[in-house]
């Protein structure tokens, strides 16, 4: 017979020991010692009664039934190793349910119910669990995941960088996943093993491998494992696994089915002498036609949410200009009066306005350093319209934070006002690309200075005990930007503010 009380017993000493060493870690980390949880006894709100329901009503008879039978066959210790087996198992159950099974298949409801059942070291981790399902395994037709209310939390930067990568806002998921990156620790379990897993995806899928390499750094598990394998088959750089680790990693990771193709050309890489596969670039825009053709191509790649160059667009606007001034805007009168059209000249100038106004909003979305200076025909004008734009759309936020220091706006729940920050962050690289240090400097100094330095401020006085993560990365990036541009006060009083921030 299995002594349950010892057990019982044992298992209590375990969790006390494990939450002692963790209240130390933390006292250690923010000099001062937490609060303890309201509820009393050993677990006090740690675990849900849920958790609770679920350990003692199946997990634990389960797990004693399997011991006992085991022991009534092959004794005491097979018993005892049978019944810790059987509970490991069990205790992993609703987190392989909720990751493995019911969210790939888009079963949000159900996997959402099986985390319920889940032991979780602390409420937000429960609750950021969640959000990081709701925001990867949403079925087609449903609606997305959103920012809203609560503590920014690790689970919740890794639904936001989830949800840029969702649509297609490659950039600024790079930005929030660098701000992950810089944490001093992500939390063992689930974040190291499925979310890393889940970062790493979309840079796979892209064929973007030392990127995905990279984001991979950190995490744990049979599937990282296995992507971290196949990264290095495909870099450029290291050497490149065994055929035998390959598909071992394989066979012991989950989700073969999806990774098998990339298994395949890893292979087919390694028994070429370790040649690596080229990552899978972006369709160049097809060259030759006429410039109406190459005009309509680069519409389509905007609509289509695709990179839009500008050295594709310098090229398309020199074209026009060829077209539309000068001999070619004879051209086109002439050709014009030769086919009787009424008022050839009104013609050609809405012609005129109508391209360089497609051209206008082709250069909003542009991405990459310009040729042409300002002024410098149609591209140049482009460029300054870009700049211009960019600039419009950073200072819009100086509303709400003026030189005098006095908030001019409500502010919203941290996390949104977090993902409203890393778009104002990635506009303002755009501006880099664009107008260079001087546009940037310029911008700077003429009031973006104070929205960089009093956001996080008042982001931190509204939200004391939610917005501590959030405000210590837009601290280190103001800092950071201010030394770069020489503004020695503005990142001397960021440096501080981050050090303050718990």
């Amino acid at each position: 017979m299995v002594p349950i009380v010892p057990l019982i017993w044992i298992l209590s000493f375990i969790v006390r020991a494990i939450l002692k060493q963790r209240d130390k870690r933390l006292e250690q980390d923010l000099g001062y010692r937490p609060a303890p949880a309201r509820g009393g006894g050993v677990l006090g709100r740690q675990v849900r009664w849920s958790a609770l329901l679920y350990v003692g009503v199946l997990l634990f008879p389960a797990a004693l039934f399997a011991g006992v039978w085991a022991g009534g066959f092959y004794g005491s210790g097979a018993a005892v190793t049978v019944f810790l087996l059987t509970f490991a198992g069990l205790f992993q159950l609703p987190h392989w349910l909720a990751w493995r099974v019911l969210g790939p298949r888009g079963w949000v409801r159900s996997a959402k119910g099986a985390l319920w059942l889940a032991c979780f070291a602390e409420p937000e981790d429960r609750r950021g669990a969640l959000e990081l399902l709701d925001a990867t395994c949403r079925p087609a037709g449903s609606p997305k995941w959103q920012p809203g209310p609560g503590k920014v939390t690790t689970w919740t930067l890794f639904a936001l960088a989830l949800q840029a990568e969702s649509r297609r806002d490659h950039a600024r998921a790079d930005l929030i996943v660098e701000g992950i990156q810089r944490l001093e620790k992500i939390p063992q379990g689930t974040l190291r093993r499925k979310g890393i897993e889940l970062l790493a995806w979309p840079a796979i899928d892209r064929r973007e491998w030392r990127k995905a390499f990279d984001r991979l750094e950190g995490g744990k598990g049979r599937g990282v494992r296995l992507l971290r394998l196949l990264a290095l088959a495909h870099r450029p750089l290291g050497k490149p696994p065994s055929v035998l680790a390959l598909r071992l990693a394989w066979l012991l990771a989950p989700e073969r089915r999806r990774t098998r193709p990339y298994l395949e050309k890893a292979l087919v890489a390694r028994r070429r002498s370790g040649s690596t596969i080229p990552p899978r670039v972006e369709e160049p825009l097809e060259e030759g036609g006429s410039v109406w053709l190459r005009h309509l191509r680069l519409l389509s790649r905007a609509a289509y949410g695709r990179t839009v160059r500008t050295a594709d667009l310098e090229a398309l606007a020199a074209s026009w200009q060829d077209a539309l001034e000068g001999e070619g805007h004879a051209r086109v009168l002439s050709r014009g009066m030769e086919l009787g059209v009424q008022g050839v000249a009104l013609a050609a100038d809405a012609l005129h306005d109508s391209v360089t106004a497609e051209l206008e909003l082709l250069a909003r979305v542009a991405e990459g350093p310009w040729k042409a200076g300002a002024g410098e025909g149609l591209a140049g004008w482009l460029r300054s319209r870009q700049i211009e734009g960019i600039l419009g759309v950073l200072e819009r936020e100086t509303e709400g934070f003026p030189a005098t220091g006095k908030l001019a706006r409500e502010l919203d729940p941290p996390l949104v006002e977090l993902d409203r920050w890393y778009r104002f962050r990635l506009d303002f690289e755009r501006l880099r690309a664009a107008g260079g240090a001087d546009a940037l400097r310029t911008a700077w100094f003429n009031g973006l200075r104070y929205v960089a330095c009093n956001w996080p401020v008042d982001l931190g006085k509204a939200y004391p005990d939610e917005a501590g993560a959030a405000c210590r990365e837009m601290h280190l990036w103001a800092a950071s930007l201010a030394g770069e541009l020489g503004d020695a006060q503005i990142s001397q009083l960021s440096r501080n503010n981050a050090a303050s921030v718990r």
